[in-house]
């Protein structure tokens, strides 16, 4: 993987022809040094002109309308990454940052990371219709990674979902006891359901009902989504939200205790207001779906998104179980 730089105001631009994603086929050639570039250029080996990534970044973010380069240090091989036990959606591209240019250093680095400590990464959802990614759909269907038909499926589950689906940033489960972050004092939680040939956005609004934005208690805490254990639920296929680690919580002074029922426990599950109001004698309820219960219309949706949790169960067992 040849490389070239030339500036362009004060940002370092540089060019690579991608060979291969292929583990299995990297050569030293593949090998490329990134640190200190901002953005970069690519075109696919044996591909036209036409097919460059003009905005392949290590970090931008137009809310902060900050770019960071990629930091020193960032070297090694763009790969296709398969997640084992996994749906194929969950493939992705990954930057695999090792000590050399010999591919065999490649089981001893590490996945480049972001600012936030997650993984850098293009998702499928966004090689198969972003224009820059061109060269990355290129070489992906050359060397049989993934298929023609795999790329028309997700644009036309997009085209019918207005164009909706998950980022680079997005996080994506497809097992029960996967964590993912939530903000106490948002009223919304999104999450990405991913299933064999299926995907699904998961949205749960006020969690821990609208009193802890008035009150304005906040912090951070990781969920999981995982079959209930609850008595009343046994033999159902029934799924609850466990809190399982707070990061960060600050009670607002002054709250009144009733309200605290609706604050995360680490360790317990997630609760929400009871319907009807807080005049009942138990004003707050674990927030649950039954799967095939289809009496309130309106999680239809959530039934339909955690549904693909107990069909992936079968199709891609956990490897830690």
């Amino acid at each position: 993987m040849q490389t070239r730089a030339y500036a362009r105001g004060r940002k370092l631009v540089s060019g690579i022809t991608l060979r291969t994603l292929d583990v299995t086929r990297l050569l030293p050639e593949d090998f490329v040094t990134l640190s200190g570039k901002t953005l970069f250029h690519m075109q696919a080996l044996d591909a036209p002109s036409s097919l460059r990534v003009h905005k392949l970044h290590y970090y931008h973010s137009r809310r902060e309308c900050i770019h960071i380069p990629f930091p020193e240090g960032t070297q090694g091989f763009l790969y296709w990454h398969v997640e084992p036990n996994a749906p194929p959606l969950l493939s992705e591209i990954r930057f695999r940052v090792t000590a050399s240019s010999d591919p065999a250093a490649f089981s001893d680095g590490y996945d480049l990371q972001r600012p936030n400590g997650r993984i850098w990464r293009r998702t499928l959802f966004d090689i198969a219709d972003h224009a820059n990614h061109a060269p990355f759909r290129a070489v992906l269907l050359r060397d049989g990674l993934v298929t023609q038909d795999l790329f028309d499926d997700i644009l036309a589950w997009a085209n019918n979902n207005g164009n909706l689906k998950p980022g680079d940033t997005s996080h994506l489960i497809w097992r029960f006891g996967q964590p993912f972050p939530a903000r106490v004092e948002t009223g919304l939680t999104r999450v990405w359901l991913l299933g064999s040939s299926e995907c699904h956005v998961f949205m749960v609004r006020n969690l821990f009902g609208r009193s802890v934005r008035r009150e304005r208690h906040k912090g951070r805490c990781l969920l999981q989504l995982e079959r209930s254990p609850l008595p009343e639920h046994q033999g159902k296929r029934v799924v609850v939200m466990r809190i399982v680690k707070i990061l960060e919580l600050t009670r607002a002074e002054g709250a009144a205790l009733d309200h605290d029922g609706s604050l995360p426990r680490e360790g317990g599950l997630a609760y929400v207001p009871s319907p009807g109001g807080r005049s009942k004698v138990t004003p707050w309820i674990p927030w649950s779906v039954d799967i095939d219960g289809g009496r309130n219309p309106k999680k239809q949706a959530f039934r339909e998104a955690l549904r693909v949790l107990f069909d992936n169960e079968a199709k891609y067992p956990d490897p830690v179980q």
